[in-house]
C-alpha cells in the first residue's frame, strides 16, 4: 500500500515518481549525510550514491546489491559494537519515506580492507537485523515509523570482529506483493569502520546480492499483506546467531532465529516457534493496534481509487495525496526497538 507522499513531476514529455533514498545517517548522536540520487553532489561520504529515487524491481539484478546504479563512496564512519544508528529516509521530494507495509532488513559484509574500492557484488553479507510487524499478525508495520519523518534505527552486534564493512540497509516495500515482480526493494548501502575488541569475524550464515532473494519467496510474493492473523516470512538467510544476542536480530512473528519472548502485558496466547524477541504473536485485544489496522484497511481502499499507472508504473495522484496527509495525521505507528 501507498501512504502517499510522492511527487508526480509534470513535463511536455515524461513523468517522474519518487519514492525514497537514505538522506543522513546519524552514528551514536554525530550526523552523516548523503549525496542527492542523480545529483551532480560528488563531496565525501559515507553513503554510497544512487542513480535516483525509484525502486529496484528484479532481485536478480546487479542494482539489488546497493541500488540503482550505485557508486562507490570515499569515507567510512566509525561504530563499535553497540553503537547506536539512525538511518533518515526521504521520499525525493524533501517529504517523508511514502510506503507503510513491508519489513526493514540490514545486513553487514567485511570489506576486507579498504571499502572505498570494494564491490559489493563480492561480498559475503550476514543479516544482523529484521524487523516487520512488532505485533506479529496484526497492527502496522515498523516501516509505518518512517511516513512522520522517524529514522530507521539499528544496531551494531556485539562482539563484531574490528574491520572495515558495508551496511546493506534496506526497505522491502509490499503494497503491490499480490503480483509477481510488484515487490519493491529499496536497498542502500553505507561504509563504517569497527572499532573495538569483538572477535566475530566470519558470522554466519551469509549470502550474496544477487542471489539471496527470488521473486517468489513468500516474502517476496504474497497476497495476504494487509489480512489480518498474516504472518510474515522473512526474505533472506536468517539473522546471523551472534547478532541475535543482547535483544538484538529480529523483531517479527515469523523470523528465522527464535527467540524468549516477554511477559505479555496482555492475556497470555500459545507461543509459537516463531515468536521473537520484545514480539508477541498473539492479537492481545489492543484497541490501539486494532484501529491503525483499521484506518490502514481505510486508506488502502481509498488508495486503490486514486492508484494511477503509466507506463506500468505505478504513480502518485492528487487524491492519494490527501488521503495520505489526513491519515498520517491520525497514525500512530508502532515504537521501533
Amino acid at each position: 500500500m501507498k501512504f502517499a507522499t510522492s511527487l508526480v513531476l509534470a513535463s511536455a514529455v515524461s513523468l517522474a515518481t519518487a519514492h525514497g533514498f537514505v538522506k543522513r545517517i546519524t552514528i551514536d548522536g554525530k550526523s552523516y549525510g548523503g549525496p542527492e540520487p542523480g545529483s551532480d553532489d560528488n563531496s565525501p561520504s559515507i553513503i554510497r550514491k544512487i542513480q535516483d529515487t525509484n525502486p529496484v524491481k528484479d532481485p536478480s539484478s546487479a542494482e539489488i546489491t546497493c541500488g540503482r546504479n550505485a557508486q562507490k563512496a570515499q569515507l567510512s564512519a566509525p561504530v563499535r559494537p553497540g553503537s547506536q544508528l539512525q538511518l533518515f529516509w526521504d521520499g525525493g521530494d524533501g517529504t517523508p519515506w511514502p510506503h507503510e507495509a513491508g519489513p526493514i532488513l540490514n545486513y553487514m559484509a567485511n570489506c576486507n580492507g579498504d571499502c572505498a574500492n570494494f564491490d559489493p557484488a563480492t561480498a559475503n553479507f550476514f543479516k544482523i537485523s529484521e524487523q516487520g510487524r512488532p505485533g506479529g499478525e496484526n497492527g502496522p508495520w515498523f516501516l509505518a515509523n518512517l511516513l512522520t519523518g522517524a529514522p530507521a534505527n539499528l544496531t551494531i552486534p556485539n562482539d563484531l570482529a574490528p574491520g572495515n564493512y558495508i551496511l546493506r540497509h534496506e526497505l522491502l516495500a509490499l503494497h503491490l506483493a499480490e503480483k509477481e515482480g510488484g515487490a519493491e526493494y529499496y536497498p542502500s548501502c553505507s561504509q563504517v569502520t569497527v572499532q573495538g575488541k569483538g572477535s566475530n569475524a566470519a558470522p554466519t550464515p551469509t549470502a550474496k546480492f544477487p542471489g539471496a532473494y527470488s521473486p517468489t519467496d513468500p516474502g517476496i510474493l504474497n497476497k495476504h499483506v494487509f489480512d489480518d492473523g498474516f504472518q510474515y516470512k522473512f526474505p533472506g538467510p536468517p539473522v546471523a546467531q551472534f547478532a541475535t544476542q543482547g535483544g538484538i536480530g529480529s523483531s517479527n512473528s515469523t523470523s528465522s532465529v527464535p527467540a524468549p519472548r516477554p511477559a505479555p502485558t496482555q492475556p497470555s496466547q500459545p507461543s509459537g516457534p516463531g515468536n521473537q524477541s520484545g514480539n508477541g504473536n498473539g492479537r492481545g485485544g489492543d484497541p490501539d493496534s486494532e484501529e491503525n489496522s483499521r484506518r490502514s484497511c481505510r486508506l488502502k481502499k481509498a488508495e486503490g481509487k486514486s492508484h494511477d499507472k503509466r507506463d506500468g508504473q505505478d504513480h502518485v495522484t492528487p487524491r492519494m495525496r490527501r488521503v495520505a496527509k489526513k491519515r498520517s495525521s491520525e497514525f500512530t505507528p508502532p515504537t521501533q526497538n
